[in-house]
């Protein structure tokens, strides 16, 4: 059975664990439970790899493509609240103590 359990796991390039090994011995006739597979493994030395999936990070900033000026240099409206405008500024201080 462990040499069955080495074979499905080197199969899988060393991403199978337990429940994942038992489900394909299981599917191939044999009646074993996932604890049994569990322990042969811990027996054997191995385990399971976490392959952590891939997130981005990093968000392009250049926004020159979408935005576009629908205000048209027009800053005085014809109603109020027609335009709103925001504007987000860093200003760096520096405080020096006496």
């Amino acid at each position: 059975m462990k040499e069955k359990i080495k074979q499905i796991y080197n199969e899988s390039y060393q991403n199978y664990g337990a429940p994942k090994i038992t489900e394909i011995l299981q599917q191939s006739g044999e009646c074993i439970a996932e604890k049994t597979v569990d322990n042969y493994m811990c027996e054997m030395g191995i385990q399971a790899q976490y392959v952590k999936p891939y997130t981005i990070t990093k968000i392009d900033s250049d926004f020159s493509t979408e935005l576009t000026n629908i205000l048209n240099e027009e800053f005085n409206p014809a109603e109020p609240n027609a335009v709103w405008c925001s504007d987000i500024t860093y200003l760096w201080t520096y405080i020096q103590e006496k």
